[in-house]
């Protein structure tokens, strides 16, 4: 469970840095829309 919260911090704080990019954020909504479902 840590080890997702922390891979999801990290791509948001690499979305954070980088120019706003479709994909990039669509993956990150995916990952996060996995994470939830797997954590609940």
């Amino acid at each position: 469970m840590g080890i997702k919260t922390i891979s999801i911090n990290k791509a948001i704080a690499i979305v954070a840095k980088s120019p706003p990019n479709r994909w990039v954020s669509l993956s990150i909504i995916q990952i996060m829309r996995s994470g939830s479902a797997a954590s609940e």
